[in-house]
Order: structure tokens, then C-alpha cells, then sequence
């Protein structure tokens, strides 16, 4: 799988690349995780890819088995406000309007089954 990702992000995959993971713990046995990459590009050449991880345990612990379908913009939005930003900032860096940020808010906090930017932020701590 690995080797998938990186075939993909070489040859200028732009979009998030989702993969299961199996991989040793410490004690020498396999667990599956869930992964996303995504390509960091600067001037238009791939310089980076930065990869989540959660295991499937406590994947499908916090989602209740559902199938989560986070789009693009969401995603945007997820590492925009986990990186502390407001949603005043936010919707200026997306120019859109604070109402619509919060209305994607309101939608992946459903989702995701969580209930504030605490427990969104926890969340996205778990990946790493």
C-alpha cells in the first residue's frame, strides 16, 4: 500500500489518496490503520505528502461503523480550524461566508460524531 501512495503523489496525484494500513506495533504484531495522504505542492511541484493514520478500531469506535464521506472543502476546513484558526479567519482564507463555514462545521461534526472543535481537534489527534 505504500508503494501505492507513492506512485500515486509522484506521478501528481492532487487528490487525497485513501488506503488501509497493516503495521507492526512493538510487539512484532500487525494492526490495521486507516490512512489519507495528501500532496503539498509549491510551485506546482510535489514537494511533500502528509499522511494520516488511525487504527480501525478507534476509527469505527468513533464513527459507530459508518462510512464517513468527507468532502474536499470539509477536509479544508477540518485542518484549517484544528490548526486554531476562527471561523472569521477561515472563511476570509476560503472567501466564503462565516454562516457557510459554520454550516460545514454543523455537517462534519455529524459525521464525524463529535460535538464541539474540542472533540473535532481530539479526533484528528488520534491519526498520529
Amino acid at each position: 500500500m505504500l508503494l501505492d501512495s507513492v506512485i500515486h503523489f509522484k506521478n501528481g496525484g492532487e487528490s487525497y489518496l485513501n488506503l488501509e494500513y497493516r503495521l507492526k506495533n512493538s510487539d512484532n504484531k500487525y494492526e490495521k490503520f486507516l490512512g489519507t495522504t495528501k500532496s503539498i505542492f509549491i510551485n506546482k511541484k510535489t514537494e511533500y505528502a502528509v499522511t494520516l493514520l488511525m487504527k480501525v478500531e478507534t476509527f469505527s469506535k468513533n464513527i459507530n461503523h459508518k462510512s464517513v464521506n468527507i468532502s474536499k472543502r470539509e477536509r479544508e476546513i477540518i485542518k484549517l480550524y484544528c490548526e486554531g484558526n476562527e471561523v472569521k479567519e477561515i472563511a476570509s482564507l476560503l472567501n466564503i461566508s462565516e454562516f457557510t463555514i459554520k454550516s460545514h462545521l454543523k455537517n462534519i461534526y455529524k459525521k464525524l460524531g463529535v460535538r464541539n472543535a474540542r472533540e473535532l481537534s481530539s479526533y484528528f489527534e488520534n491519526f498520529s
